[in-house]
């Protein structure tokens, strides 16, 4: 089975749900995010608001791996790109590396971490943190074998529509990112009349109401 976050731009409210769910996992310092969520590039014509949430995209061709001196990192059968920490020597390579900041050097203890989707919860039939804890389904995971989107509100059989990448997001053919997103439908505007009440002939046209106390 392959994996891939899916992130549907429609049902995102940009509550911060899922980064909060990561933090809770794992217990990060305030100033590391495994995970974002940002507002994505508007139109000033079209007055709707939508966001862009990311996190290690588990490439391909993963960017960390190729410059990392001491191959700390490695990819699962899964495609799930995970770290020994044991072996990071905290050169930052990687971080300079990547194209969407999924490393984050942690200071204290001269070490580099990222999201590695959560895979012990993956080995146990768990969604990710982060999946499950969106309480709208927008952030969900696709199996790329069957089709199937699970999501924290249950599974979709299957979904149309996705793209493989993002205005805001960097070139997908630098690394091969693993993801899926279902981009935002133009909202519909409504626009409502107001009627003025009719005059009543026991009103005098012109007539003014009154006039509040000073």
């Amino acid at each position: 089975m392959k994996r891939k976050f899916i992130f549907d731009q429609n049902k995102c409210v940009g509550c911060g749900s899922c980064v909060m769910a990561c933090k809770n996992e794992f217990q990060t310092p305030p100033h590391i995010n495994y995970r974002s969520v940002r507002p994505a590039n508007e139109n000033p014509d079209v007055p709707e608001r939508q966001f862009v949430n990311t996190a290690c995209v588990h490439c391909d061709e993963p960017a960390c791996a190729k410059v990392c001196p001491v191959s700390a990192y490695s990819k699962r059968k899964d495609g799930v790109v995970v770290q020994n920490q044991d072996a990071c020597i905290g050169c930052k390579a990687c971080v300079a590396a990547c194209p969407y900041g999924a490393p984050q050097y942690y200071e204290p203890a001269n070490k580099v971490r990222k999201c590695e989707f959560c895979y012990p919860r993956l080995d146990a039939n768990q969604l990710p943190s982060c999946v499950k804890g969106c309480p709208l389904g927008a952030l969900g995971m696709i199996d790329l074998d069957t089709g199937k989107v699970l999501t924290s509100l249950g599974t979709v059989a299957k979904v149309s529509g996705m793209v493989d990448n993002l205005p805001e997001l960097p070139d997908k053919s630098i690394t091969k990112p693993n993801h899926r997103f279902i981009l935002r439908k133009p909202a519909k505007q409504v626009r409502y009349m107001v009627v003025a009440p009719a005059v009543t002939g026991g009103e005098k046209k012109g007539s003014e109401g009154p006039k509040p106390a000073i």
